[in-house]
């Protein structure tokens, strides 16, 4: 590409400036914030600048995954919720006997205070592993959250917890 004669005698020392920074970073080398010396080595770094080729542009690096893919756990969060939430029976709250969850309908209308029982948090686990074989379940996750929910803290506002939970048969003896 044939290069254009540049009437220096004309520029003043500003232009020579936006000239040279227009042309540095292209060609490595550094822009000029001002200049302080004689007018005509100025005309000489533009026209060395000028002669120069432009160095090549670098291909842009790939950019690498941060450790392990993060993938959506808003299902297993749902899965938990799910189990945690769900209501295996009623008790009633003044003899302590179990209540079914059909006969909990008509034990409402007679306004006895019912309790309702959920799962252990063993077998919520297990419901979520089921679902979710992947996911390395732990028994404090689960208590963790429930605790959340307890206390209302954010993003656990409108999740229902049973009123009771009975106790995990794992460990026991009989």
């Amino acid at each position: 590409m044939p290069q254009l004669s540049i009437p220096y005698a004309t520029l003043s020392i500003p232009s020579l400036l936006e000239i040279h920074n227009s042309l540095a970073p292209a060609r490595g080398a550094r822009p000029l914030r001002a200049w302080h010396d004689s007018r005509c080595k100025l005309v000489e770094r533009v026209a060395i600048l000028r002669t120069r080729s432009p160095l090549p542009v670098p291909a842009p690096a790939p950019k690498k995954p941060h450790g392990r893919p993060r993938r959506n756990r808003q299902p297993i969060r749902d899965a938990i919720m799910e189990s945690l939430s769900f209501v295996s029976h009623y008790e009633d709250a003044e003899t302590g006997e179990s209540v079914s969850k059909q006969a909990a309908r008509t034990h409402r209308r007679n306004g006895r205070q019912l309790l309702s029982i959920g799962l252990p948090y063993t077998e919520c686990m297990e419901r979520v592993r089921r679902r979710f074989p992947d996911y390395a379940a732990k028994l404090v996750t689960f208590r963790v959250i429930a605790a959340y929910v307890r206390a209302r803290a954010p993003g656990h506002e409108n999740c229902k917890l049973p009123h009771k939970r009975p106790h995990g048969t794992k460990g026991k003896r009989k």
